[in-house]
C-alpha cells in the first residue's frame, strides 16, 4: 500500500518549491544534542524535540501541544521544555538547535523581546 493512501496525503501536498539538503551534525563531546521544532496552526502551537548523543544514538523525544501561543512564544517554550528535560536527566552539557533567531535574542537579551 502506498504511503499517501495510508496517511490520506493528497497530491497537492507533494508539490515543493525548494529542496534543501539537511545533514545531521553530531555534537562535540560530551554534549547531548537537542533538535527542536515548533509549529502553529490556527493559533494552536506545538513543539517537538529529539535528544541524541554524539554518536547519533536516540536518547529520547517529545511532542507537546502548547495551546494558544504565538510562534515565537512556542519556540521559546520549546527551548525551555528542552532545558527542563536536560536538567531532569542531569545531563550537564547540551547542544541545542532550532530555527529561530528570536529565541536566541530572547535568551541573550530578554529586554529586546516583547513577551510576558
Amino acid at each position: 500500500m502506498k504511503i499517501d493512501n495510508i496517511f490520506h496525503i493528497f497530491p497537492s501536498f507533494w508539490r515543493f518549491k525548494d529542496f534543501e539538503m539537511i545533514i545531521w551534525k553530531p555534537p562535540t563531546l560530551p554534549c547531548i544534542k537537542v533538535d527542536t521544532d515548533e509549529s502553529l496552526q490556527n493559533s494552536n502551537a506545538a513543539c517537538g524535540e529529539i535528544f541524541r548523543d554524539q554518536s547519533g544514538v536516540f536518547m529520547g523525544c517529545l511532542s507537546a501541544s502548547l495551546g494558544d501561543y504565538s510562534l515565537l512564544k512556542a519556540e521559546i517554550m520549546g527551548f525551555i521544555i528542552a532545558m527542563e528535560i536536560v536538567a531532569r536527566h542531569h545531563w550537564r552539557f547540551i547542544w541545542i538547535e532550532g530555527d529561530s533567531i528570536g529565541v536566541l535574542l530572547a535568551f541573550s537579551k530578554p529586554s529586546m523581546i516583547p513577551i510576558q
